[in-house]
């Protein structure tokens, strides 16, 4: 069997590893730009499959009822950083 015909990236079952590429997969149009996902056709189908997913479709709705920073300011690379903050001589 084709790894091609596998709807998730292990022999067909849906895993930890589908979750974790649909996870960064479905940033590539803000990362590479718009018609990214076209350049990697097998990525844009997994992410369309666990996107109809109703699981998925709760996960991307939290980001409706929250405000997130979008500027990577100094208070953001302390937070995402902290070992830098620890100056040493």
């Amino acid at each position: 069997m084709s790894p091609s015909i596998y709807i998730f990236a292990w022999r067909g079952a849906y895993t930890i590893l589908d979750m974790n590429v649909w996870g960064w997969a479905r940033l590539l149009p803000n990362v590479l730009g718009e018609g990214a996902a076209d350049q990697f056709p097998n990525l844009k189908r997994l992410v369309d499959e666990i996107n109809a997913r109703p699981a998925s479709q709760r996960a991307a709705a939290l980001r409706e009822g929250h405000k997130f920073k979008t500027e990577m300011d100094q208070e953001a690379l302390d937070a995402m950083f902290p070992h830098l903050k620890e100056k040493l001589a």
